[in-house]
């Protein structure tokens, strides 16, 4: 696992095995209107994508790439804009 984080730590959108357990609603059949009832179902054979993101402060690099040290954000404006360039890694909890 360890081996694993470091991947993602460079940069890197790992896949990775995953079990979730959590609520699902079942219908109840009991002509008593849209009642449901909860039970609990887990995942099988489920994977995830990780990937760094920072919301500490900006990741300071090396020149070839290599995390060096975090600082703070300036500012709200720097997260702000930080943000804005996050886009959703597809293919995550199936």
């Amino acid at each position: 696992m360890l081996d694993l984080f470091e991947v993602v730590l460079y940069g890197e959108v790992c896949e990775t095995d995953s079990f979730h357990i959590g609520p699902v609603e079942m219908p109840v059949d009991d002509n008593q209107g849209d009642r449901v009832a909860m039970a609990l179902a887990h995942s099988v054979d489920a994977k995830k994508k990780l990937r760094f993101l920072c919301l500490k402060g900006r990741c300071v690099e090396v020149d070839d790439g290599t995390p060096l040290r975090i600082e703070h954000w300036a500012d709200e404006v720097e997260f702000a804009a930080y943000a804005k360039t996050v886009k959703a890694v597809l293919g995550g909890r199936d």
